[in-house]
């Protein structure tokens, strides 16, 4: 048998996967995250690798879109905002007009949740503008639903109202969009002691979470919901949707140790490539 010289293994590696199909790749772990968010991550720290091996611009923006958002999810805000700007970087030197606008709404999630309505608001409406720019109505439903949550917080309820009302008559709005727009509404209502209309639209929100596996709302749809009750002192309802949560975030904690634990072993390791 003759042999292979090592040296060269690296090199066949990068000509096995072409572009098409890192972009095929890096496009499933991005739909991934919103059923799968530890799934995701993993796979885009392997694919991000990869890329940055073969020396694929794009791949590494669009690894770095999907981990920016990742690492906003799991409170790290530190390490998203650092992906976002790398990211960013390479969109803009690329003129990937769609990219810099996803990477701006991972940036806005990160003001938000360090409490910079401002800043947050400002980059809402910048991705907004550049979705509008290129056609992405669905991404336009997304940003209105964002700019509406940012005035929530401001609390500009009117003008938050406005915004997710336009989202539900939108015919362009994800379910994902849609079960926001219903859960935000269903905080107005709560933050007006309107309990029955809260309850409406957090469980109007929830069922459509549930549909679509949309994991990211589902557990906290349980929590807010738990909430409301207790707000009423109904504490057996609030109990039941409280032991509903702790299920469900039970499980999510299990997928997520297994998948960090995944990553660790597999982030060098080339066969993980072959399963994304």
């Amino acid at each position: 048998m003759v042999g292979v010289d090592c040296g060269l293994i690296p090199h066949i590696k990068r000509l096995i996967m072409t572009n098409d199909l890192l972009d095929k790749a890096i496009q499933k772990t991005w739909s991934l995250r919103l059923s799968d968010l530890q799934a995701a991550y993993t796979k885009s720290m392997n694919l991000l690798e990869y890329c940055e091996t073969k020396g694929y611009q794009k791949g590494i923006a669009d690894c770095c879109r999907v981990l920016s958002y990742c690492f906003w999810r799991f409170s790290d805000y530190s390490l998203s905002l650092s992906h976002s700007l790398r990211g960013l970087s390479i969109y803009q030197r690329l003129g990937d007009i769609k990219g810099e606008a996803d990477i701006l709404n991972n940036i806005g999630a990160v003001y938000m949740f360090q409490g910079d309505n401002a800043k947050r608001l400002e980059v809402n409406l910048r991705c907004k503008e550049l979705r509008a720019q290129i056609g992405d109505w669905e991404g336009v439903a997304s940003s209105e639903g964002n700019i509406g949550e940012t005035y929530l917080e401001m609390g500009e309820h009117e003008n938050a109202n406005a915004c997710f009302e336009a989202v539900l008559s939108d015919p362009n709005a994800s379910p994902q969009g849609m079960a926001w727009a219903y859960h935000n509404m269903g905080r107005i209502k709560q933050l007006q002691r309107d309990y029955e209309s809260a309850y409406t639209h957090y469980k109007q929100g929830l069922d459509l979470s549930e549909s679509v596996s949309y994991n990211v709302l589902i557990t906290d749809s349980y929590v807010v919901i738990t909430e409301l009750f207790v707000e009423q002192e109904l504490y057996d309802q609030a109990i039941s949707q409280a032991e509903r949560a702790l299920e469900v975030r039970s499980e999510r904690r299990k997928g997520r140790k297994k998948h960090f634990i995944t990553c660790r072993k597999s982030t060098k390791n080339w066969d993980s490539l072959k399963r994304l």
